[in-house]
């Protein structure tokens, strides 16, 4: 198991065509009635879904940038609600239709307890690791840059995805100053007082929040790691899969979204700091 590793967050993502890839065309080996390729990237959860037609070997959903475009990939989350336990996944990319394999990272998929239930946890650096909802995310060496990329299924099965991101991870070079993971929210609470005294109260419903935190980051820091995700987390909201410490919590990893409305990184004489908020997508009903 890795040292405990400073927060990492995935939301580069070639099928995402909205907010990153305009020009890219998904695709699968066939979609059931009522499912599509195209809800991947669209952060609904389990409210969109793509699943294969029939059981075969090797079903896939892949997508191809476009002619002049290529991309290095080297990570790949799997959103909870998946049908994958105890398969192989295989990432592939080449240079488009028609050209050959290139390279590919083979990710082997934890197989299910005996009761049904899943376990946390694992090492995103040798395989697939689990959170906590039982979403998946592995970190692999990086393909070399290429237009098409496919996310097959080994088996013989009918895969279920509800959400892929494929792309670059970023990984803070620090340390964010404050850490907790379990910080979070109600919504829908509603209350509601008797003449009598008596309080009643709906139910409510949690979701979780998130602050990296960094008091003093060097120009460097900033500009080739912080400054890159400002357009896509903060401008274009885009989802983001945020592990904070995957070498000693691996399982504390979920889906987020740049919670405030402004961006800040004021500098200090030769240091910056700022606080970057986010909230949970889709937080699991109870």
């Amino acid at each position: 198991m890795p040292n405990p590793q400073p927060p990492v967050l995935l939301y580069d993502n070639v099928f995402n065509r909205v907010r990153q890839y305009q020009s890219a065309t998904l695709a699968a080996i066939s979609t059931a009635t009522g499912t599509d390729v195209r809800g991947l990237s669209s952060g609904r959860r389990e409210r969109a879904s793509w699943q294969a037609a029939a059981a075969s070997a090797f079903s896939y959903v892949s997508s191809d940038l476009g002619a002049g475009v290529a991309k290095v990939v080297d990570s790949v989350w799997i959103d909870r609600g998946h049908n994958l336990w105890g398969l192989n996944v295989e990432v592939l990319a080449d240079d488009g239709a028609g050209g050959s394999q290139v390279n590919t990272a083979h990710l082997q998929v934890p197989a299910l307890n005996g009761d049904g239930s899943f376990t946390p946890g694992g090492d995103p650096t040798t395989g697939m690791a689990v959170t906590e909802e039982g979403a998946l995310y592995a970190f692999f060496p990086a393909l070399a840059a290429r237009r098409r990329f496919f996310v097959y299924i080994v088996e013989n099965a009918q895969p279920r995805l509800t959400g892929v991101i494929l792309g670059q991870r970023v990984q803070l070079p620090i340390f964010s100053t404050t850490m907790d993971e379990d910080a979070g929210a109600l919504a829908g609470i509603a209350n509601d007082e008797s003449d009598t005294g008596l309080l009643a109260s709906s139910r409510g419903y949690d979701y979780r929040t998130l602050q990296l935190t960094y008091a003093n980051i060097g120009s460097t820091t900033y500009d080739n790691t912080v400054r890159q995700m400002r357009e896509l987390i903060f401008a274009r909201k885009q989802c983001c899969f945020i592990a904070t410490n995957y070498g000693t919590y691996p399982a504390r990893g979920w889906l987020y979204k740049h919670a405030g409305t402004t961006w800040s990184a004021p500098t200090s004489g030769v240091l910056r700091r700022t606080a970057i908020p986010f909230r949970e997508v889709g937080a699991q009903i109870k």
